[in-house]
């Protein structure tokens, strides 16, 4: 089966197109979410377009694309800082990891803009959506917390690496919501320490998604029964909500 591209760039467009026919009709819109592949941020264009119809009323922005991978025909954009820091009334806005730069967290900082009260923050792929492998200052966060004292982030990612972990998840960061992806080697002992060192205080709420729940509760096959959801729970103290989801166990060969 051979993907068509054009015809799915034509079908975004008229998606986009229609979107865009929405939010000119409406002169309080103040909740916009998208679900579908669609870049705002890295299109300087379509963000243009949606801060001249709704900078003025947006309070909460999702515009997390799925999947977004940078080629040479599909270059890194970082987002239009112009245009971002014009929403001045964001609450809450979702962002890929990729577009989540100083840049943007210096915008979200503004002293003339509403405090931020979450950000929630995808990532499917930190080696293909950080393009050269750097990622935010301490300092630019800790401007955005000082803005936004009752900040929560919330960060979603996929299949973990425990050295791109430490790199990005930044103890700066007032992280209230995990979300993880994981296959049975990624929840390691040094994963879970190093959440208890750092986010014990505010860590609320958790998810693990796996292909086989024993990496989390311990199997004579994996690391000598260590149990690191366990320790996790006992460790974050401030957690009240633990989502597991996968197959509890799988067949060994």
């Amino acid at each position: 089966m051979r993907l068509n591209y054009n015809l799915l760039y034509t079908r975004y467009f008229r998606i986009w197109q229609s979107i865009c026919s929405i939010l000119k009709s409406s002169s309080c819109m103040e909740n916009l979410e998208l679900g579908f592949h669609i870049d705002i941020l890295g299109e300087p264009k379509r963000l243009q377009q949606l801060k001249d119809h709704s900078c003025k009323t947006l309070k909460t922005l999702h515009c997390t694309a799925v999947d977004i991978t940078f080629t040479p025909n599909n270059p890194y954009n970082p987002p239009t800082i112009a245009n971002l820091a014009a929403f001045k009334r964001l609450r809450e806005i979702h962002l890929n990891i990729s577009y989540v730069t100083d840049d943007v967290l210096k915008a979200l900082s503004s002293p003339d803009r509403c405090p931020l009260e979450r950000i929630k923050i995808l990532s499917t792929c930190i080696e293909k959506e950080v393009p050269d492998g750097s990622w935010t200052e301490d300092a630019n966060w800790q401007s955005l917390k000082d803005h936004s004292p009752d900040l929560q982030v919330s960060i979603s990612i996929y299949w973990p690496e425990m050295e791109n972990f430490r790199h990005w998840l930044k103890p700066v960061i007032p992280l209230y919501h995990l979300s993880v992806v994981c296959d049975d080697e990624s929840l390691d002992p040094g994963v879970v320490s190093y959440l208890k060192t750092h986010f014990k205080d505010t860590l609320l709420s958790v998810g693990f998604h796996c292909s086989s729940a024993l990496s989390l509760f311990g199997h004579e096959r994996i690391r000598l029964y260590s149990q690191p959801l366990v320790e996790l729970t006992a460790g974050c103290q401030q957690l009240n909500k633990v989502v597991i989801t996968g197959k509890p166990y799988r067949y060994w060969t």
